[in-house]
């Protein structure tokens, strides 16, 4: 006859055994850290943008003063909001002009792509395989939009064209210094600024967890001080966190991408 375990007898020698492991020592990962090299960390996440960062150090122990060089990436589509206003400004646009304006346009557009595609398709074999295949589906829709001998046509043309800002990607990238006072055991600052026309004020701010040399928090807020000019008077005030806490990821449904230098930093 198949014995039933009684539970509660076993209960007191689970309890023994959980106890008489709590007290063993195990190796322990947490401990008071003292930086043996200036600070750094390599792709930081952040929680608001879809962009990571990279920061080098260079300085001597205990590293009072230190000059930083920091390297941004990010990845960016368009808006809904973004593709609709590009749409409804060109759908005006073009509305205001006349079949002959419209046509004349174009041509003037078709004639300097003809010349820039002077040996394009003997130079397609040696690019890569994305590259090869975003110049095919260029010229495709440049043939598409040339061949056009009605306002109508042009319209839908570039119409199409530009609904292929949909699934296209930006990759930005940009790369700047900025010297950093230590002001803690584990913090740094650095104060800048104003700079340029719109008097900009940058504060950075570095700082590592207590315990871990290797877990890094980077801070980031521009205040424009000089609200005159109309430029920088619709420019907001912005701030940035990078944490070891952020996921490095982004899921984007990107069709192409573009490479280009980030404006903001």
């Amino acid at each position: 006859m198949e014995k039933k375990v009684n539970i509660q007898r076993l209960l007191p020698l689970v309890l023994i055994l959980f106890f008489s492991f709590a007290h063993i020592s195990f190796p322990q990962t947490k401990r008071e850290v003292t930086l043996s090299t200036p600070p750094q960390f390599m792709d930081l996440g952040s929680d608001g943008t879809d962009s990571a960062v990279t920061m080098e150090c260079k300085g001597e122990s205990p590293f009072l003063t230190v000059s930083c060089t920091f390297t941004y990436v990010s990845v960016s589509k368009p808006t809904e909001k973004d593709l609709a206003d590009s749409r409804n400004n060109l759908i005006r646009d073009l509305t205001s002009k006349t079949e002959s304006q419209v046509l004349k346009e174009k041509d003037a557009v078709c004639q300097g792509w003809a010349k820039q595609q002077i040996g394009l398709n003997e130079r397609i074999p040696g690019f890569t395989a994305g590259r090869a295949a975003n110049a095919r589906h260029g010229i495709e829709l440049m043939k598409q939009f040339c061949s056009c001998q009605s306002k109508e046509c042009v319209v839908n043309a570039t119409l199409e064209q530009q609904n292929e800002d949909r699934d296209k990607c930006t990759i930005r990238s940009n790369s700047f210094s900025a010297g950093f006072t230590k002001v803690t055991d584990r913090k740094w600052v650095s104060n800048n600024g104003p700079e340029g026309i719109c008097a900009v004020v940058s504060l950075y701010t570095i700082e590592h967890e207590a315990n871990y040399d290797s877990l890094w928090t980077y801070s980031a807020k521009f205040v424009h001080t000089n609200k005159e000019p109309p430029s920088c008077n619709r420019l907001p005030e912005s701030s940035y966190v990078y944490s070891w806490k952020s996921p490095t990821a982004v899921r984007l449904h990107c069709e192409e991408f573009s490479f280009s230098i980030w404006p903001q930093y």
